[in-house]
């Protein structure tokens, strides 16, 4: 079968977008397929998929737009990430999440009933699935765990690269993580060789943005990846813990990082 993926654009430089970029690796060069993105806001959506034909689209719940008929018509395989949405009268598992609006709407519930998916999936663990997507259960939508990985086309040992930074760190400095920045990244500057890549941090740093060329150098050059999950992952505000492991985890161990 010749695989053809369609799925929405992410255009941001962030984590999702390494992650897109992890999955149409995977699919050109793993499964010889062919990998497009439609921009539901600027793009034609009518002709993109009659011209493109794919086999898989992948939606995404907060990006509602107008079906084409070739969805309609059921032409594909459909499958479609979707936001927490625990049962009625249930507390969010991931509140502060929830207050930053990345929650399921009854509107996103309507439109995903009328796309009719085949299937509903989320990085996070299923543990974490089980207990805050449990509306859609109830909504007769079954959700897996899709976790993250890391991308192997992009992030591997370079042979001639000396490790000469002791830790690493990749990300940017904000509020809500910053318990773990002051707690495990910073302290590492006085007492060991750190290489730190992002902004906003209250030092002075050498580089603000990094791509992904540039994150396999430098984790190349480092014996010690740090890895800091947000506070919700590591052990929530209602007791909850465990909700998924960052791809970072995964790149910097391809590319040869002891990961912490």
């Amino acid at each position: 079968m010749n695989l053809r993926i369609l799925r929405h654009k992410r255009p941001t430089i962030s984590a999702a977008r390494t992650i897109l970029e992890g999955y149409q690796d995977s699919i050109e060069k793993d499964f010889n397929g062919q990998y497009k993105e439609i921009d539901v806001e600027k793009d034609n959506i009518n002709n993109v998929f009659e011209e493109f034909q794919p086999n898989i689209f992948f939606a995404d719940c907060g990006t509602e737009f107008e079906l084409p008929n070739y969805l309609l018509n059921q032409k594909c395989k459909i499958i479609c990430s979707v936001a927490q949405h625990p049962e009625k009268n249930k507390s969010f598992l991931f509140p502060f999440l929830a207050d930053q609006g990345y929650y399921t709407t009854e509107r996103q519930i309507r439109w995903v009933g009328h796309l009719k998916p085949d299937l509903l999936y989320h990085s996070a663990s299923q543990y974490a699935i089980d207990l805050g997507w449990s509306g859609w259960k109830q909504l007769g939508f079954k959700v897996i765990s899709i976790p993250l990985a890391g991308n192997p086309h992009k992030y591997y040992i370079i042979n001639n690269k000396e490790r000469i930074h002791d830790v690493s760190y990749i990300g940017d400095f904000w509020e809500y993580k910053q318990i773990g920045l002051f707690g495990f990244v910073l302290p590492c500057i006085q007492y060991c060789n750190t290489n730190i890549v992002g902004s906003g941090w209250p030092i002075q740093l050498q580089e603000k943005f990094i791509d992904s060329v540039g994150c396999n150098v430098m984790w190349n050059l480092s014996k010690i990846s740090i890895s800091v999950q947000e506070p919700h992952v590591r052990r929530n505000s209602n007791g909850f813990k465990g909700g998924e492991i960052s791809e970072r985890v995964f790149s910097s161990a391809l590319a040869g990082c002891l990961v912490i």
